[in-house]
Parts: structure tokens; C-alpha cells; sequence
């Protein structure tokens, strides 16, 4: 979510309440009743034309203090939120707490912002998170203090091995190839030679990401080991390392049995000069999905894409819009971006060694979710890159696509395209944010564009559109948050990202707060005396911040 400021007149009127004001506001939040608290607040400033920032910070200091020690798993999680968008060290304490809740996903969503913070006492609380009952928390410890390098880390995942399943094991090497010194590497290299070759293929994978060319040696030998899927993921590790001195080898493993093999080890010496993009090109005509989506990372084999997106197979076809856009090529994205009436979700789907991977179409996505685990998160995943993709592409190709989705009311993408077009600044995108705000019969493609048009400081009604509107909504509206993809990989599942009307929400309130105008200001404080009671605790973050 952008985080997007205002250059606006500041407000002026900055002062401190008598005591019996702000010593009834605080007694009020302390006996749990936040509405009338901030109600004769709002009443106090009415009268004076003042506002009491230090006041309003311990009032929210106070809501996020009561609603961390609440049982509501709920309220607790809005207060991560609200402790993560304020970001400052003095609610570490906050985030501590969250730490020691009997909630898994509160517990990886406090790791999440104490990987933010750029403090010792924040490194402090995820080394406390070590020792949490649950697997993935330690897990995610571990791969945050990695990055820091930090010495606990070794020894932590050397006394989880016998402990953990072989699936477990197989995440250790994302969180060792952050380390530095001898024995880590000596650690790298027994998972290199793992019994497990789910455990061997991942460090294997994570050795190439991180471009650990200390390691060729040992991939190198891996590789002339027999199994195929190891042989593979070798493959494309030596093309990623750009390891010369395996041309040879690499070429053995292209007349390997093994369809996959194969495309991996032409894509390693097609990297590395060594021709092979017929063969890719071939193997993509033949359907192969893996091979379409490696012409895409090599921005070759645009002719070939050209005609596979008009291919019967939905499949063949995803790939190769997904490939021709990567090369700066539209195609037919509308069957990703617009699908219709098809109810399709994408996935991902990986080869044996898991280095090559393809997306695959699910029909009827919405009634499948249970048997496709982060399936939601994924489509929408998709669905926004290739959004974001399109960016780059002419901008009149861009602004037909982006008319389209909002003429097609396809609200899931709409947050994320007014944000791209608010961020393009020309004439043509303005004007269609314009379009938009008059949209008839769709106030949340109104309402979004009246956010951008405020924020880019256009002419016209759109702050009073925005207060109107918050004001308005009352208990209507509740923060949520979006579905994660699933992914098996660690620091990338826990951020709150709220859904598209949640979103709506939050971003005004941060637009209107950040502007430090009266109006926003009373506009936050507004839904919080009014609003509904567990929206509080994010906003009691917005107002921390704002206040600051």
C-alpha cells in the first residue's frame, strides 16, 4: 500500500487541554468506554479551535495497551496493525506482546514489523520469539536474525533437526544462505549433501538466488549425481551462476531422459551463450509450460508466444501472455485482468527440482479454495502483476486497459490501478480519474478516484467528498485483511494487507491525516468516537503517527 503524503497547510493550532479535559478523556479510556472519551474530546476542540496532540498520542497509547491484553484474537491482530503502521520504538511494547500471544498469526505478524524496526530492543524480541511454542515463529526468528547475522541462529536450527519433519528441514537453507562466516558455510554445505533431496534441491536453489559462487564446487558434483529432479535443479543453478567451466557437463545433462533436465540445462547454456533457444522454442510449440514461461525470463521467442496465445488449451495460453508481456508485448491480458464470466483462479505450479515453474488456470476458484491452498491470494497475486506489468507497456495501450477495467467494475483491481495511474501524472491518466470519480452506480470506483484527485491536489470538492464519506460509513465498514498465497516460504506471508474497501478506509484516513489539516484530523478522530469499536485500535496507530 502506498504510503502517500500531502504538502498542505499544516495545522497551526497546536496546544495543551486544561487537566480536568485530558484527565477525563484518559479516565473515560481506562474505564473501556473510547466512544464518549473521544466524543468529549471533539467537544473540548470544537470549542477551543485547539488540538492536543500529546493528549490524542496517549489516547491511542491507551487503546493499543487494552486491546493487546484483550482475549479477542480480532482486536489483537488490529492492534498489531495499528503498532505497525505508527512504526515508532515507543510501542515495541505493544509488538512484545504480540510476541507472547497464544495466536500463531499475531505472533508472525509482530515478527513482520519488528523486522522493520531498526532497534536493539526490537532484535531483542524476535530472539525471544525462539522460544515460541510455534514452529513457524521460530522459523521466521531464525530467517529475520539470519539477515542480521546474528549468532543464535546455528545453533536454534541445529536443535530443531531431529525434531522437525524432512519438509520442515527443506525452509533451513532460505535461512542459512543469509549467514556469514565458516560454520555457516560448513552448515550450507551438509545441507548441500542432505540425506533428504527436498532439503538438497533447496539449498541447491537458495545457493543460485543468492549467486554463491563460493559453492560451484559442490553443485557441480551434485549435478553428475543421478537423480533427476537434483539434476535440474543444478542445471538451472550453474546457469544462474554463469559457471563456464560446467558448459560440459551441462550438455551431458541436455541429452538427459528427462524432459525437464533437458529445458533446464538449455536454459543454462543458452545463458551462457551456448545457443539452445531452438530447442526452447520447440519445446514451448509441444505445449511444454515450463518452456513458455522461460521465454518470458529470456526475452526471446516472441514469434512463437505470438501464436500460442490463441491456443485452444487455457493453460498454453496464460503462459504465453504472461511470457509476451514480460517482453513488453499486451497480447490478450484482458482474459487475466477480465476473465468475464469464468470463474478461473491461477496457481503456480513447479517441475520436480522446483527451478522451473509455469502458471496453471483453476476453474470455478471461488468454490474451490479448500482444495487449493492460498489459491485467492495467488490469483489476486497474479492478477496485480500483471496490472502492474502493463505500466510499461505504450501508455495508450495502458490507459485502454485500465478504461476497461473500470467500465468492467472489477473493484479487486481497482485500489491498485488508481494508484498507478495517480503515480503517472499525465493529462490522459487524470482525465480518466476524473472519469472515474463520476462513475455512476459504483461508489467504490467514485470514492477511490476522489482519493487520488485529492491527493495529486486537483481541483475540486474531494476533500469534503472523502470526510462525507467517512463520517458516513459508521459501523458499515470493518477492517479486514486479504488471504496470503500460500507460498512455502518464509517472510513473505505476514503482512496485513487490508481488502480492497479496508483498504479504501485506511488510506483515507492516512491521507487525511497526513494532509495535518483540521479537518482530517477531526475526520479520524470523528470515526473513532463513532465508528466501529474495533476499527479503534489500526486508526489509534493512524493517530499516533499523525500526531507525532
Amino acid at each position: 500500500m502506498a504510503l502517500l503524503g500531502l504538502a498542505t497547510a499544516a495545522l497551526t493550532l497546536f496546544a495543551s487541554f486544561p487537566t480536568d479535559v485530558g484527565g477525563q478523556m484518559l479516565f473515560l479510556l481506562h474505564r473501556k468506554d473510547a466512544s464518549l472519551a473521544f466524543e468529549k474530546y471533539l467537544e473540548h476542540a470544537a470549542e477551543s479551535g485547539e488540538h492536543d496532540f500529546a493528549l490524542l498520542q496517549q489516547a491511542g497509547m491507551r487503546l493499543l495497551e487494552q486491546g493487546i491484553d484483550s482475549d479477542d484474537p480480532e482486536t489483537q491482530l488490529m492492534c498489531m496493525f495499528g503498532a505497525g503502521v505508527a512504526n515508532t520504538p515507543d510501542l515495541l511494547h505493544i509488538l512484545e506482546k504480540g510476541i507472547h500471544t497464544k495466536e500463531p498469526r499475531i505472533q508472525l505478524t509482530a515478527l513482520n514489523y519488528l523486522g522493520k524496526q531498526n532497534d536493539d530492543f526490537a532484535d531483542e524480541l524476535v530472539l525471544e520469539a525462539l522460544s515460541s511454542p510455534f514452529l513457524a515463529t521460530r522459523l521466521e526468528g531464525c530467517y529475520q536474525l539470519a539477515q542480521k547475522n546474528h549468532p543464535s541462529v546455528l545453533s536454534h536450527l541445529q536443535s530443531l533437526v531431529v525434531k522437525v519433519p524432512d519438509l520442515v528441514r527443506a525452509l533451513f537453507p532460505q535461512i542459512v544462505v543469509h549467514l556469514d562466516g565458516s560454520n555457516a558455510n560448513q552448515y550450507l554445505k551438509q545441507l548441500l549433501t542432505d540425506s533428504n533431496l527436498d532439503v538438497r534441491m533447496e539449498a541447491i536453489l537458495a545457493v543460485a538466488k543468492l549467486r554463491r559462487d563460493d559453492f560451484l564446487p559442490q553443485i557441480r558434483k551434485l549435478a553428475s549425481q543421478v537423480h533427476f529432479a537434483q539434476q535440474e535443479c543444478c542445471a538451472l543453478a550453474l546457469g544462474e551462476l554463469k559457471d563456464t567451466q560446467s558448459i560440459p557437463l551441462l550438455k551431458n545433462l541436455r541429452a538427459n531422459p528427462h524432459k525437464e533436465v533437458q529445458l533446464a540445462a538449455a536454459i543454462a547454456l543458452y545463458e551462457m551463450g551456448e545457443g539452445e533457444l531452438a530447442f526452447i522454442e520447440n519445446l514451448a510449440r509441444s505445449e511444454d509450460l515450463f518452456a513458455i514461461a522461460a521465454l518470458g525470463k529470456l526475452q526471446e521467442g516472441k514469434g512463437v508466444l505470438r501464436e500460442l496465445i490463441h491456443h485452444t488449451d487455457r493453460d498454453v495460453r496464460l503462459n504465453a501472455i504472461l511470457s509476451l508481456l514480460q517482453q513488453g508485448e499486451a497480447g490478450p491480458v484482458e482474459e487475466i485482468l477480465l476473465p468475464g464470466n469464468k470463474d478461473l483462479g491461477f496457481m503456480r505450479t513447479s517441475s520436480p527440482g522446483h527451478g522451473l515453474q509455469a502458471w496453471k488456470t483453476i476453474p470455478s476458484h471461488h468454490h474451490n479454495t479448500k482444495g487449493y491452498s492460498g489459491l485467492v491470494g495467488q490469483t489476486m497475486g497474479l492478477r496485480e502483476n500483471v496490472l502492474i506489468q502493463c505500466l510499461e507497456l505504450p501508455e495508450a495501450q495502458f490507459l485502454k486497459i485500465a478504461r476497461h477495467l473500470i467500465t468492467q467494475r472489477r473493484t479487486e483491481l481497482i485500489p491498485l490501478l488508481v494508484e498507478l495511474l495517480e503515480n503517472k501524472r499525465s493529462d490522459a491518466a487524470t482525465a480518466l480519474l476524473k472519469i472515474g470519480h463520476q462513475t455512476a452506480g459504483d461508489p467504490f470506483i467514485r470514492n477511490y478516484c476522489t482519493l487520488a484527485l485529492y491527493r495529486m491536489r486537483e481541483e475540486g470538492p474531494y476533500e469534503q467528498q472523502l470526510i462525507n464519506w467517512v463520517k458516513s460509513a459508521g459501523d458499515q465498514v470493518m477492517i479486514q485483511f486479504r488471504e496470503d498465497d500460500g507460498e512455502p516460504s518464509l517472510s513473505t506471508r505476514h503482512e496485513l494487507t487490508p481488502e480492497e474497501s479496508s483498504r479504501f478506509l485506511v488510506e483515507t484516513f492516512q491521507t487525511l491525516a497526513q494532509a495535518q489539516n483540521k479537518a482530517g484530523i477531526e475526520a479520524l478522530i470523528h470515526a473513532m468516537a463513532y465508528g466501529n469499536p474495533k476499527n479503534r485500535y489500526a486508526l489509534a496507530g493512524l493517530l499516533i503517527r499523525t500526531t507525532e
